[in-house]
């Protein structure tokens, strides 16, 4: 909807699911929250166990 000359809005149907249409923060003290709580744990290092940062990516040599 383009504004018009004097700055109206027209039909600006506000009443009707206003809230996909508007910019609002409800959930932003659960983030506050959430922010400040720790990170998921660190897993512990199993040998061979999967592709993890902590766990070595050699070749599986067979032979």
């Amino acid at each position: 909807m383009a504004p018009s000359r004097n700055g109206m809005i027209l039909k600006p149907h506000f009443h009707k699911d206003w809230q996909r249409r508007v910019a609002t923060w409800f959930n932003q003290p659960a983030r506050k929250i959430r922010r400040g709580l720790p990170g998921p744990s660190e897993s512990r290092w199993i040998p061979g166990g999967g592709t993890s940062p902590r766990s070595r990516c050699r070749p599986t040599c067979r032979g």
